[in-house]
């Protein structure tokens, strides 16, 4: 779980996100778990931190994630978004809801409105 928590880490951060612009087209199941699990993680983030991601980018990941279920159905997506909520909140267990915040404001900082 831990290396869990550090790849949602990596994912947020802003030299990922600038880079990760991917065509919804051409997305691996793989690819499109990992942006749905993005969006789960991006949600509870703001939802528990009382931050506010910026628009495009959640817009981004909320269209890859609907684009995926166009092609993928559903179901795959629907767990991915999920764990990506179970991650964020595995981690406030276990690393307290301050210092969790903390870490996605400091890796987020051009995220964030």
């Amino acid at each position: 779980m831990k290396k869990t928590i550090i790849a949602i880490s990596t994912l947020l951060s802003c030299s990922y996100i600038a880079a990760a612009q991917p065509k919804t087209a051409s997305m691996s199941l793989a690819d499109c778990k990992n942006g749905a699990e993005l969006f789960g993680a991006i949600v509870t983030t703001e939802a528990k931190c009382k931050i506010e991601f910026k628009d495009d980018f959640k817009n981004s990941y909320s269209q890859i994630t609907k684009s995926c279920i166009k092609q993928y159905g559903s179901k795959p997506m629907q767990n991915s978004v999920s764990n990506g909520i179970e991650q964020i909140n595995y981690e406030i267990y276990n690393k307290g809801l301050h210092s969790t915040c903390d870490r996605a404001i400091e890796e987020n900082q051009g995220l964030i409105k």
